[in-house]
């Protein structure tokens, strides 16, 4: 995790982009990484980051977005946008 240091003060947001669906091809590496890392296990890693931003200061949320490979998901062309919490 990392965070970009903006020239607009010290606020902002994690944008955690959550992809999932059947549509990867079965040669692409992220396919394993994607299916280990569910919501839920990384929301615990995600809120240590944020906690120690708020402390020194940062004001920071975290921000998730469903991004469905499947291709009957396609042809829906908005993302699905979720909030954690």
């Amino acid at each position: 995790m990392r965070r970009l240091d903006g020239p607009h003060g010290p606020v902002g947001v994690y944008l955690i982009g959550m992809f999932s669906g059947t549509s990867w091809r079965t040669d692409d590496a992220r396919r394993a990484k994607a299916a280990r890392n569910d919501r839920t296990s990384l929301v615990p890693f995600l809120e240590k980051g944020v906690s120690a931003l708020r402390e020194k200061g940062v004001h920071v949320w975290l921000q998730f977005l469903d991004l469905p490979l499947d291709r009957e998901s396609a042809d829906d062309a908005s993302p699905r946008r979720t909030e954690n919490g």
